[in-house]
């Protein structure tokens, strides 16, 4: 549950894992594989649309536009409230096939189902987000804004050759490019821009964090220019790197990792080369001869000069010994103990590294009364997490702590609902971050205290009022916003991300913007029906199959529920349309053409009924996907053929694999 932007390849992936692919039960047409093959294929285009419509490379806006042309059909400019409302379909369209198999109730539906509400009791009230600030000096100020809107955004100071030597070898044109190339250029963009990235969330999280990073990625990139320098020309980059160094749990110290991986995998190299051997997983670069040799050698050289720079700004600064987001928490916490010592305070990060900047500096002002989780639970921290913040823990209880410093180790599968406050040291920017940490204190049928609050904490700065620390806040958390881009998914994707609309949205509660799930709707209204007229949920009963029925309806449309195995589609055709087509549509859709009162009088089937109703039973759906997809697949649907033509009589045993693989590839689709 915690990905929140998954790719439909992504949920395909789950999906098979216990549905065959090509005799679906939770789609019309058995064929779920092509149905998602299709959906990735638009999501593609989709993404391509929104990431690059605006860019300033001519030929990735381009493509862009084409795209836009060719799979909306809208001319240009591009509309981009199009292609997020296409996006917004998509999304819709898929849940609606998932809906089935999955089980989805949050605390709406528990509050408002008729019968769920009376055996849940009554829940804590989650209260909006408090919203605090910290104040910088006007050169701290400056330097934060340096960080996000000079040193670290796209397209900024930092150029990441080291991450992405391919782009130096030879002058890349993507659209030229082999699928291996393509491959290993899009690899090493995305693992520069990941690391770019991290420096920004890390920077935003703490200063001691970043302080951290911007230290190992000064030592990375000064090791590997003196092994360029030792090693006459030669750079190495292991191809393994990039599956490593992606984020298991957000909290570990992946600069750290990069660091030791680079260090480990230039030594090993050094050690090999004296056997004339050449580590496996490895990609040998000879720097002299790029045919960028002189930007590649400049842009290290600019990033070491940058890293030291930072490094002498924070340093000139103090603002990592006198961290003043540090200090104002702390002296928020104080004030909460002060006023309810019973209510317990969690304070999350994402970085370890963040944890171990604050826990001296909370040792000092809590002493014994703070307890530390660093990414690491031990059976003694356990032991005592249990008995000090969990209220339904049977043994002995105990209240030795007040303040909890944690990562997000402990943001699942922990009950701590002896706390009533939660305070997020950084902003979550997975928005399903926020609902996991707020449901460590907030569980169902554990109630402990009536409302619980949420904190977060923005920098300002002094002298500002509330009012202007608002709306400088807002400004700086939009830099971030900008500068992680795909990293975080605040927005919807028909909404235009504005800092104002940014703030809020960070500020959002938690319990709040989420939606009643159908069936809870259905069940309620099922529910009204048979309390108010019993006598008609029994005529429904022994109604037959297939009925049909017509009434009165803005439109003139034929609606069709069709059941296959323990699933429920909805198909129509609008018959008003010049170019009528049969569309599917959610159960949504279909409730708000169909439903009627009690005393609506039936119609009879109009002249035209029994011809769209055969087209529908009829239909089936057309995919769109890319070429290679399907050519791979054909290809292989042939070979195999050929190859069981050429077999002898006594390969009995070999036959029949290949017909089972044909048979596979024809109806099942699940190789």
């Amino acid at each position: 549950a915690t990905p929140f932007n998954n790719a439909p390849a992504d949920i395909f992936s789950l999906l098979k894992l216990f549905i065959v692919p090509g005799k679906s039960g939770i789609t019309i047409d058995d064929n779920l594989e092509g149905l998602f093959r299709g959906f990735n294929y638009k999501y593609k285009q989709l993404s391509d649309i929104i990431k690059n419509w605006n860019s300033n490379k001519f030929k990735k806006r381009q493509k862009a536009e084409t795209l836009y042309r060719t799979l909306l059909g809208k001319e240009l400019p591009v509309d981009i409230n199009i292609v997020r409302h296409e996006t917004k379909v998509l999304a819709n369209q898929i849940k609606n096939i998932i809906s089935s198999v999955v089980i989805r109730r949050n605390r709406l539906d528990l509050e408002e189902d008729y019968i769920y509400k009376a055996e849940v009791g009554d829940l804590s009230k989650v209260k909006d987000p408090v919203e605090l600030f910290y104040h910088l000096t006007p050169e701290q100020s400056t330097f934060y804004d340096s960080i996000l809107n000079k040193y670290f955004k796209e397209n900024g100071e930092f150029k990441g050759a080291i991450y992405q030597p391919f782009s130096y070898e030879k002058m890349v044109d993507e659209e030229k490019l082999d699928e291996q190339g393509n491959r290993q250029y899009l690899q090493q963009q995305n693992l520069f821009d990941f690391m770019r990235r991290l420096l920004v969330k890390r920077f935003e999280s703490s200063f001691g964090a970043f302080s951290k990073s911007i230290d190992r990625f000064l030592e990375v990139h000064q090791l590997v220019k003196s092994f360029i320098d030792k090693s006459d020309g030669k750079y190495i980059l292991d191809r393994s790197l990039i599956e490593k160094l992606m984020p298991k749990k957000e909290e570990e110290s992946l600069d750290l990792d990069f660091k030791k991986a680079i260090e480990d995998t230039l030594k090993k190299y050094s050690t090999d080369s004296l056997n004339k051997k050449v580590p496996k997983n490895n990609t040998v670069y000879n720097v002299n001869n790029f045919q960028r040799k002189t930007n590649f050698l400049a842009d290290i050289e600019s990033d070491i000069v940058l890293f030291q720079e930072i490094h002498d700004q924070l340093a000139a600064l103090k603002i990592v010994d006198n961290d003043p987001k540090r200090e104002r928490i702390a002296d928020e916490i104080k004030a909460i103990l002060a006023a309810n010592k019973s209510r317990k305070v969690i304070l999350f990060s994402e970085y370890v590294d963040t944890i171990k900047h604050l826990e001296p500096y909370f040792r000092e002002k809590f002493g014994m009364r703070l307890i530390v989780c660093d990414g690491k639970v031990s059976p003694a921290l356990a032991k005592s997490l249990n008995t000090d913040y969990n209220a339904q823990y049977k043994g002995m209880q105990t209240n030795n702590f007040d303040v909890l410093l944690t990562s997000d180790k402990l943001s699942e599968g922990f009950n701590l609902n002896r706390a009533g406050v939660i305070i997020n040291y950084d902003i979550p920017w997975n928005p399903t971050r926020v609902i996991q940490r707020v449901g460590r204190i907030n569980l169902i049928g554990a109630k402990v205290f009536d409302e619980l609050y949420i904190y977060n904490f923005f920098p300002s700065e002094i002298g500002a009022d509330i009012v202007k620390s608002r709306e400088i806040a807002a400004q700086k958390m939009f830099l971030i916003h900008s500068s992680l881009g795909e990293d975080a998914k605040i927005f919807d994707v028909e909404e235009e991300p504005t800092a104002s609309g940014l703030f809020n949205k960070l500020n959002q509660n938690p319990d709040e913007g989420g939606e009643i799930n159908t069936s809870t709707h259905i069940r309620n209204t099922y529910a009204a029906i048979e309390e108010k007229y019993p006598e008609l949920i029994k005529k429904i009963s022994i109604l037959p199959s297939r009925v049909k029925t017509a009434k009165i309806y803005e439109k003139n449309q034929l609606n069709v529920l069709r059941k296959k195995g323990l699933s429920l589609f909805a198909q129509l055709i609008e018959k008003e349309e010049v170019n009528s087509s049969i569309k599917e549509v959610t159960f949504e859709e279909l409730l708000g053409n169909t439903q009627c009162e009690f005393d609506e009088n039936k119609l009879p089937l109009s002249i035209d009924f029994w011809i769209n109703y055969e087209n529908i039973k009829t239909f089936k759906s057309q995919y769109k996907t890319g070429r290679s997809d399907i050519a791979l697949e054909s290809k292989a649907l042939e070979n195999l053929k050929v190859y069981l033509k050429l077999l002898s009589g006594n390969e009995e045993n070999l036959a029949n694999f290949i017909k089972m693989l044909i048979k596979d590839l024809k109806k099942y689709h699940t190789l």
